[in-house]
């Protein structure tokens, strides 16, 4: 969609390596996601000791992922970072509630705030990622280094403002046999 998009909104078609996105994407976001399947299936003794920290090391990760590159474009991001700011905290929070809601209309409580948290947490990094792998331009990657930024910082918030209000005790847990 990208090449698309960018010759609709930008009037300008920009070459860009399908293929390689495509692989990239799969070792970004599904790898880790059937390694964790996985060894959730496998090794539940394991997963269950680290399930408290593995919050962590993502947010640790991301943040070794994204903190050179985002150096590059330091200059760019003080003069112009701000304009991108207001857009990029509309865009997650609209996931972040379009991902609650959506999901309660199959889902308990519970469930519905994962995947809210899901679907606004998902694409900063990746687009991040991918901007640096597959454009030669450093600049390409300005708005996923800002959205990086408030990506962390709303799903932070979200996430504690819901551990501190308690899940009603009639909701249904989706996924308890």
């Amino acid at each position: 969609m990208t090449p698309l998009l960018t010759k609709l909104l930008a009037g300008q078609l920009v070459p860009v390596d399908a293929a390689g996105l495509a692989i990239s994407t799969f070792q970004v976001v599904l790898v880790p996601t059937i390694l964790g399947v996985l060894l959730n299936e496998f090794f539940p003794k394991f997963t269950s000791k680290i399930i408290t920290v593995t919050p962590l090391i993502g947010v640790i990760l991301t943040t070794l992922l994204c903190a050179s590159p985002i150096g590059q474009v330091a200059e760019v991001l003080k003069t112009q970072g701000a304009q991108l700011i207001l857009p990029v905290m509309a865009l997650h929070a609209a996931a972040f509630a379009i991902g609650y809601w959506m999901s309660k209309l199959s889902f308990g409580e519970s469930t519905s705030r994962t995947i809210s948290i899901e679907c606004g947490m998902q694409s900063s990094a990746l687009g991040f990622l991918l901007a640096q792998k597959h454009f030669t331009n450093p600049l390409v990657a300005v708005p996923s280094a800002v959205s990086v930024v408030c990506m962390a910082l709303g799903g932070s918030a979200l996430a504690v403002f819901w551990r501190n209000s308690p899940i009603p005790i009639d909701d249904k847990d989706d996924f308890k046999e």
